[in-house]
């Protein structure tokens, strides 16, 4: 509510004084003169300044826009200015400089008026919390109730006079915003001590603790900022924990971790990275991008080990030219590219077993002059190159097997 603060110490006259009437008119002259005027009472939002193309933007004395404005509200009392048309309503600035709570148009908020100079000394508060909804909390047309004509609250009719032109004319069914629609989001399920952000759209910043669902009872600290909140359509929401598993879920903690909220894609092997579950930077999303501009770098430096993997394909690329280097930056030595190789190798062992062919019946001739009754008896010799060609045949084998089945050839890593 508003008051009027008189500073008329010192001038109330004491006793019984006869007051001629000039002497009264400079008494309340004076009177009237030293006061100052606050007010504060609640409004309705018309129009929200978030657009400077709109005609109901606050201009400059230049006919430019206002950006001081920029967030501000048109908003009417919904008391002293009940039915006002929008054409005489006056606007405010948010009051918090730096953390804003935007509002939407039928929510309700409080402004405070510093000054009898309405230009430029209203400012408004976040809107009421009505119904505990993050997303809205409308009690729309509230200070047009029991006014007959609706659109004479919109626009003050004057013949050839340029009117303010906001997003409800009292034509049409009720919007909020030029593009804002309705959606009823469930608030987060807090926990003791948390001091909690909440947006009007599933999303979330939670600066606390895990202490309550913690199952090794931890006091650790964390901040988690989460989206996908998933909508309802009845109005008593029940409030509800961030939820890793949904779709259109994202989410990132910093600080201590809740393993039983993950779900990972895969288990990896390197140490499991359950070693510090109190200082823990933990990320979930459908899908997740790191891009630098203007040639900066991304870093990825670990003073233990550093896991990459993949269900599906884990791919390093190099475009315009690039280079992969492993081991340095200094790293000259090239890549080998695998099928390239096997083609190279496999000349190499194809011949290898041809040679080893021509010795096998080389050695076969001379084995069979040397069994006993052949012309050249030797039984030594005979034994010798029994063995050589068995050997000699092992290795053949090998070596087709290789040429058939590349062993050499990794089943995972695939060069270009």
């Amino acid at each position: 509510m508003g008051y009027t603060d008189r500073k008329d110490a010192g001038i109330n006259p004491k006793g019984r004084l006869i007051l001629t009437a000039g002497h009264l008119k400079d008494y309340l002259k004076q009177i009237e003169s030293e006061h100052k005027f606050y007010e504060l009472e609640m409004a309705e939002v018309v129009e929200v300044h978030l657009d400077e193309t709109k005609s109901s933007f606050p201009k400059r004395a230049n006919g430019k826009p206002n950006y001081a404005y920029y967030g501000g509200i048109l908003a009417r009392y919904i008391v002293s200015e009940k039915g006002k048309p929008v054409d005489y309503l006056t606007d405010c600035k948010p009051l918090n400089p730096n953390i804003m709570t935007y509002p939407i148009v039928g929510e309700l908020v409080y402004i405070a008026q510093i000054s009898e100079d309405t230009k430029g000394s209203k400012f408004y508060f976040s809107p009421f919390n009505f119904y505990g909804s993050p997303s809205h909390n409308l009690k729309p047309n509230l200070s047009i109730i029991d006014v007959e004509d609706k659109r004479d609250v919109y626009v003050q009719f004057v013949e050839d006079e340029k009117h303010k032109e906001v997003v409800n004319t009292g034509e049409e069914k009720f919007k909020t915003g030029y593009y804002h629609e309705v959606k009823n989001y469930p608030r987060l399920m807090a926990e003791e001590g948390d001091v909690v952000v909440e947006g009007r759209f599933g999303n979330t910043i939670r600066l606390g603790s895990d202490r309550e669902t913690n199952a090794e009872g931890l006091d650790g600290s964390k901040i988690t900022l989460h989206t996908g909140q998933r909508k309802r359509f009845d109005f008593n929401l029940k409030p509800r924990k961030e939820n890793f598993t949904n779709e259109e879920s994202s989410t990132i903690v910093i600080g201590t971790m809740t393993k039983q909220n993950i779900s990972m894609a895969f288990t990896p092997q390197v140490d499991n990275f359950v070693k510090f579950p109190m200082s823990e930077i933990f990320i979930n999303s459908n899908q997740i991008v790191l891009n630098t501009k203007r040639a900066g770098n991304i870093g990825l430096i670990s003073s233990g080990n550093i896991s990459i993997g993949a269900l599906g394909e884990t791919v390093i690329e190099s475009p315009e030219n690039g280079a992969i280097k492993l081991g340095g930056v200094d790293a000259t030595e090239p890549g080998v590219l695998g099928k390239e190789l096997k083609k190279v190798l496999d000349i190499l062992l194809k011949a290898e077993i041809q040679k080893n062919t021509a010795t096998i019946g080389k050695n076969e001739i001379e084995r069979v002059a040397s069994l006993p009754g052949g012309p050249m008896p030797n039984p030594q010799k005979v034994l010798s190159k029994t063995k050589e060609n068995i050997k000699l045949q092992e290795l053949n084998t090998k070596m087709t097997q290789m040429i058939t089945a590349g062993p050499y050839l990794s089943k995972i890593v695939k060069t270009k």
